[in-house]
C-alpha cells in the first residue's frame, strides 16, 4: 500500500496491529486511489471507502466494480463470488476489535468454505485475507493455522476410488509457434499436422494462459502437453479428437469449461493438476467407458470430490 499523504508505502502482511487504514508513518486516513487497484483486497477496499462495509451485502454490484477494475482476474472473481454470497463476513462486523472472537470466527469461516463450498484450503484463507485486508483487520494466522486438514484430504473409506499417480511426461519436441493462432494470450487455432505436440509456453513474445474454444476440435492430434501458465480451457477445446489418448495438464490450469474433452474417444486417463476449482458440465462426456479420471496425492477437495462422484 501507499500513502497519498507522505508517498511512504508497505506491504499490509508487515503490520503487526490489527487497523490498517490509516498510515503507519503519517496517521492520516488511507483513500483508496483508483489508478492504485491492482489486487481484490484493494478493490474491496476501495468499495468499503467510497460506499461503506455494508456495501459487501450487495454480492451483484461488488463483482460487478471488481470485473471493473480486474477484467483478467476471472478464478479470483469466482472465488470472491462464492465468498460473498455465502454472506460469512457478516459475522466479522462486530467481532473485529475482539481478537479471541476473531480467531474463532476466522476458524468457522475456513471451515465452512471448504466443507459447504467446496473450496481448497488456500483459496478459503486467500479469499478471507481480501475481505480482511479491505476491512481494516489483520488476518488471524493462528485460527487458519488451526484449521483441520482432514476436509481436504482423501477419505479413507474412499481410498480406492482414486488412483495417485506420478507419470513420466513422453519426450515429444515442442510444436513450432506457426502451428497456431493466437488472440490475445489464447490459441484459438491449431493449423499443423503433427499428431504428438508440445505447446509452446511463449508464443509471439505472448505467454498462453488459456486454450480457446474449439481450438482443437475434431483434429487427429494423438498427444498434447499443455505449457505451464495455461489456466483455462475453454469449451470444447479438444472436443472430438477421437485420436486422443494422452494429455498432460499444467499444475495452473484452474478451469477447464464445458464440454472441454468430450467425444475424446480415445482417452483412457487423464490426470487433474491440485490447482483445479472448476470442472464444467459434461467436460469429459462422450468418451471411452475405460476412461480414469485420476488425481495426485496433494489433491485439494473440489478435485477429490469430482474424481469420487463425478459421473463422465
Amino acid at each position: 500500500m501507499k500513502c497519498n499523504s507522505c508517498k511512504q508505502s508497505w506491504n499490509i502482511s508487515d503490520l503487526n496491529d490489527r487497523v490498517v487504514r490509516y498510515c503507519p508513518f503519517c496517521g492520516n486516513e488511507i483513500k483508496e486511489d483508483k489508478k492504485s487497484i491492482d489486487s481484490i483486497s484493494d478493490c474491496l477496499r476501495y468499495i468499503i471507502s467510497e460506499f461503506g462495509e455494508q456495501k459487501l451485502r450487495d454480492s451483484k454490484q461488488v463483482l460487478s466494480y471488481v470485473s471493473d477494475f480486474l477484467p483478467s482476474l476471472v478464478v479470483e472473481k469466482r472465488v470472491l463470488r462464492i465468498v460473498l454470497e455465502s454472506g460469512i463476513y457478516n459475522s466479522f462486523f462486530g467481532v473485529k476489535d475482539n481478537p479471541r472472537d476473531l480467531e474463532i470466527e476466522t476458524q468457522k469461516a475456513i471451515q465452512l468454505l471448504i466443507d459447504e463450498y467446496a473450496l481448497s484450503e488456500i483459496w478459503a484463507k486467500t479469499a478471507l485475507k481480501w475481505l480482511f485486508q479491505s476491512m481494516g483487520i489483520g488476518f488471524v494466522e493462528n485460527a487458519a493455522m488451526q484449521i483441520s486438514t482432514n476436509s481436504s484430504k482423501l477419505p479413507e473409506e474412499n481410498a480406492s476410488a482414486v488412483n495417485y499417480v506420478d507419470k513420466s511426461i513422453p519426450n515429444i519436441a515442442t510444436t513450432s509457434e506457426n502451428d497456431f493462432w493466437l488472440q490475445n494470450n489464447t490459441i484459438v487455432r491449431y493449423n499443423g499436422n503433427k499428431s504428438k505436440i508440445r505447446i509452446p509456453q511463449v508464443i509471439n513474445n505472448t505467454s498462453i494462459t488459456a486454450i480457446g474454444e474449439m481450438a482443437f476440435k475434431d483434429s487427429q492430434i494423438s498427444d498434447v502437453i499443455l505449457p505451464a501458465g495455461v489456466r483455462r480451457i475453454e469449451r470444447g477445446a479438444f472436443a472430438g479428437c477421437e485420436a486422443l489418448e494422452y494429455v498432460l495438464l499444467p499444475d495452473t490450469l484452474e478451469i477447464i469449461e464445458e464440454r472441454a474433452f468430450s467425444g475424446c474417444t480415445g482417452l483412457k486417463e487423464v490426470v487433474l493438476p491440485s490447482s483445479i476449482c472448476e470442472i464444467g458440465t459434461d467436460a469429459f462426456m462422450w468418451c471411452s467407458s475405460e476412461l480414469q479420471i485420476k488425481c495426485r496425492s496433494d489433491a485439494n477437495k473440489y478435485v477429490i470430490d469430482y474424481v469420487i462422484n463425478h459421473k463422465w
